[in-house]
């Protein structure tokens, strides 16, 4: 990226903040638009060759195709074209798999990005992917479909059916403990790995969508909705709600809250939430208190992913550049 854009975007970060922004590169930059930055995922070397670098994938929205970036020289090394926005990345193994808009989930080998195969199984759009601990792939669409796959076979294993039988929304899975959570309107649903028709159901007071969740360094559940700025914490044992964390305050900062999270992420003893306007909260883990925020984009922080130490963050398209943090440069918080 050219010296004068990172000037520019350094003038409206402090000194402390500008060393933790290590780099910014925008994945769209030869394309005609600029494009949302809907998932990351960071796939490390695949064999001595590779050298240390491993590859960043970016799965965009508009212009419909995951960007395969170089993890020390942030070059487009190749690109995969999608029928639709990408919605959701996955690296297993060699392989990566990609969740879209028009309801199909690519497998793919991460060396190349030649496509293994396409399934076609869900109704609706692809919300989420996971890997459960049996190294079975969980996948889920927005329409409340859960369905388990074989990754070494590249196959359907079985469907899992969501309990009650009514009407579901899943927004996301995160695997924990051998429970498999998705979240949804107004509630989550948890699911047991080994007996899927163990299933429990946790209605949340506030009323929200859940759209991300982390676990902690401490092995709680976190919990946030794109429409507030309250985290539910959950005890990863016994699943009882154990907190309510105000990530977003008004006061903090000149621009406002953070007015709903797209994205939390678990940083050694913290725990980071993009939120819709751009900024980044940071809080302890431990004391659930907020210790440092940050305006990382002139968008909503849709996405973001670990690289190593490094911590990378992906916009929405009126920003487009993705940003890679330096969280030691700030210490002990």
């Amino acid at each position: 990226m050219d010296a004068r854009c990172m000037c520019q975007y350094h003038s409206g970060l402090s000194d402390i903040n500008t060393q933790a922004l290590m780099q910014r590169f925008n994945p769209s930059e030869q394309d005609a638009a600029v494009a949302t930055v809907e998932c990351l995922a960071y796939v490390p070397p695949l064999s001595s060759y590779d050298g240390d670098s491993g590859r960043l994938w970016c799965g965009l929205g508009s212009t419909k195709c995951v960007k395969v970036v170089h993890a020390d020289t942030f070059q487009v090394e190749f690109d995969i074209r999608c029928e639709d926005r990408v919605t959701t990345l996955l690296n297993v193994g060699t392989h990566v798999w990609i969740g879209s808009l028009d309801n199909t989930i690519t497998v793919v080998e991460a060396e190349n990005g030649q496509v293994l195969c396409q399934f076609v199984e869900h109704e609706a759009m692809v919300t989420s992917l996971v890997c459960g601990t049996d190294g079975m792939v969980w996948s889920a669409s927005v329409n409340g479909q859960v369905i388990v796959w074989d990754p070494r076979r590249l196959a359907l294993h079985h469907r899992v059916t969501l309990l009650p039988r009514d009407s579901h929304q899943v927004n996301g899975l995160l695997v924990h403990h051998g429970w498999v959570w998705c979240s949804g309107h107004k509630k989550l649903v948890l699911v047991n790995e080994d007996k899927p028709d163990e299933q429990k159901v946790i209605k949340l007071d506030s009323g929200i969508r859940i759209t991300s969740m982390a676990v902690s360094v401490a092995g709680e559940v976190w919990a946030g909705g794109s429409r507030s700025d309250v985290v539910h914490v959950f005890d990863g044992d016994t699943h009882a709600e154990v907190d309510k964390v105000l990530i977003a305050r008004a006061e903090s900062d000149a621009g406002g809250g953070g007015n709903g999270i797209y994205a939390l992420l678990s940083v050694n003893n913290q725990m980071w939430a993009g939120t819709k306007t751009g900024w980044v909260y940071i809080c302890d883990a431990s004391t659930k208190k907020l210790v440092k925020h940050v305006k990382a984009h002139n968008d909503g922080v849709r996405s973001m992913t670990r690289k190593g130490d490094y911590v990378v963050t992906g916009p929405g398209s009126h920003d487009g550049v993705i940003a890679i943090w330096n969280p030691t440069v700030w210490g002990e918080m």
